[in-house]
């Protein structure tokens, strides 16, 4: 959410995906409906995690109830049930998908809802305090690399 006390120094798109392994039932299924994974156990981060938050907004919106099956505070965690497994499916953005789907492991099905695919990552600073030389670097390496993101595969 906008806070008056940060800058906005960069932003790209991140859409959230759902993620199974490629012997998924559904890893033909492109776009997915959440109606289509409610059949499927669920793998979540804690909901400290912002992409919990989305998931469970958009279930209790759409009056959608997923079978959540683990509960984590951790995304690698996550990322391994979901490729050992033939029927779990999880949410992830694709930065963190990247990896696995170009190993053929893991399969990112874009989603039919509006509100999963319209993330973004934003990069931010205080707006009072200056960047140090460093931060400063940093923060124009990551700008200059979120401007040029690729496109990432999904089925």
């Amino acid at each position: 959410a906008p806070r008056t006390d940060l800058v906005e120094l960069a932003h790209m798109p991140q859409p959230m995906y759902a993620v199974v392994s490629a012997s998924h039932p559904l890893a033909h299924c492109s776009p997915c409906k959440l109606a289509d994974i409610a059949p499927y156990p669920v793998v979540l981060p804690d909901r400290s995690f912002v992409i919990r938050q989305l998931v469970d907004r958009v279930c209790v919106a759409r009056k959608l109830s997923l079978s959540r099956i683990v509960e984590t505070n951790t995304l690698a965690f996550v990322q391994m049930l979901v490729t050992g497994s033939s029927t779990h499916v999880t949410f992830l953005p694709a930065d963190l998908l990247t990896p696995s789907i170009k190993q053929g492991a893991l399969v990112g099905l874009s989603l039919d809802e509006r509100s999963l695919k319209s993330g973004r990552v934003t990069l931010v600073a205080s707006r009072t305090r200056k960047l140090s030389l460093a931060a400063n670097h940093l923060a124009s390496y990551l700008a200059e690399r979120m401007a040029s993101k690729p496109k990432s595969r999904e089925r």
